[in-house]
């Protein structure tokens, strides 16, 4: 609310820089514009920041880049079934299988943990551009109060999506992988088996018939001598 009454206050001029930054960014702007300072004496541009470490796509949501957040979701969760997949019926396979899905969610963590803020910078900048373009200077105001900020619930709901999708839709998958793979295997037995390599009677008597397998090289009685020409 004390967003709102401030863009209703402000100014009827177009918003603009800091302004704009400000007031599109919401609570803690302070510390997020330092992690933009930071970020900017570095190549490639990065700072350290612990909520999107330990939060990942709920930090993601909580600072309303939802396109994002799905995209790391959805990334995370297709990595870990394909490993899953991979080692399924593998009993010996059971803890590598848990190393690469640890793996896996350590380096999404640790790609937010360092590049999150400078995302969350190209989102702000982006999502003013766009605003800025659409309303008027009076109504810019007002929209950049509205659709910018957090957005607290998010984080719960990002959280129930990742469970629905980690404790139900991932088991589902599985369980239909293994019994198509049970099906295959009984209806084709032999297909797994690889045949030993073998030769017809036909083929090793043509090829002890052949003039290529009774050529001799004469013997040398004197030993090679390296020429000096």
């Amino acid at each position: 609310m004390a967003l709102s009454s401030d863009a209703a206050a402000s100014p009827a001029g177009e918003p603009d820089g800091r302004e704009a930054e400000r007031l599109f960014v919401g609570r803690h702007y302070d510390f997020v514009r330092k992690s933009w300072e930071m970020a900017e004496h570095r190549s490639p541009k990065r700072c350290w920041n612990w909520y999107a470490f330990l939060f990942s796509f709920s930090w993601l949501g909580y600072r309303k880049m939802y396109r994002l957040a799905w995209v790391v979701i959805f990334a995370h969760f297709f990595l870990n079934l394909g490993v899953d997949i991979y080692t399924m019926g593998e009993e010996e396979s059971q803890w590598g299988a848990w190393l690469v899905s640890l793996g896996i969610q350590m380096a999404i963590a640790l790609a937010l943990g360092f590049f999150g803020m400078p995302l969350y910078q190209q989102h702000v900048k982006r999502r003013i551009a766009d605003i800025q373009a659409k309303y008027g200077p009076e109504q810019a105001w007002a929209e950049l109060a509205r659709q910018g900020g957090t957005n607290f619930w998010s984080i719960f709901g990002m959280l129930f999506f990742w469970i629905l999708l980690a404790g139900v839709v991932s088991p589902l998958i599985l369980f239909f992988a293994l019994s198509l793979s049970e099906a295959g295997r009984r209806a084709f037995p032999d297909a797994a088996a690889v045949p030993a390599y073998s030769t017809s009677p036909a083929w090793s008597a043509s090829r002890e018939r052949s003039p290529r397998a009774s050529v001799t090289w004469p013997l040398c009685a004197q030993p090679l001598k390296r020429s000096t020409t």
